[in-house]
């Protein structure tokens, strides 16, 4: 009945583990555009897309195994199997970066690398977090916390040739 609906089984995949991605970045899109930064809190806005985007990739974790396999894919198993929609998604978290990096009077070459070092940090939080702690694994709070922490002051603060100082 499944197959039948969605056609094949990438199409089933892409549905449960690429859609809540894809929808989570276009949802955090609109936020974006509706921020008026005078009036936002920049680590409250943070918290909102780590977090989420932590829950996401805890409830899909099938999705982190495709993306680490996604070199190994055909043109036409990645177009299917939706990393091409997961591509878009980092071309607009890139555009977010860059955006962001603009606000704050810091220039980079490639505020698209910024968001994805961003989404993989949070990633790989989300994929090995029993390896980190086993059953002492900290709270999803503390998690979410620290990488608000790396994420704001790891990139606000540098001093490299691309990434200015705040």
């Amino acid at each position: 009945l499944l197959f039948r609906h969605f056609g094949s089984k990438a199409a089933l995949f892409r549905e449960a583990l690429v859609a809540p991605f894809t929808g989570f970045v276009d949802e955090f899109g609109r936020t974006w555009s509706s921020v008026v930064p005078e009036e936002t809190d920049e680590e409250d806005l943070a918290r909102a897309f780590v977090g989420q985007l932590y829950d996401v990739f805890v409830e899909h974790r099938g999705l982190l195994v495709t993306l680490l396999t996604a070199d190994a894919l055909s043109a036409e198993e990645a177009t299917e199997a939706g990393i091409d929609d997961v591509r878009r998604a980092f071309t607009v978290l890139g555009n977010i970066s860059a955006e962001g990096m603009q606000m704050r009077g810091m220039r980079s070459g490639r505020p698209d690398l910024r968001a994805q070092s961003t989404v993989a940090m949070i990633a790989g939080m989300a994929a090995l977090r029993s390896a980190y702690g086993g059953s002492t694994t900290p709270p999803r709070d503390q998690i979410v916390d620290e990488l608000v922490q790396a994420t704001l002051h790891g990139f606000l603060h540098r001093t490299d040739s691309e990434g200015g100082t705040a």
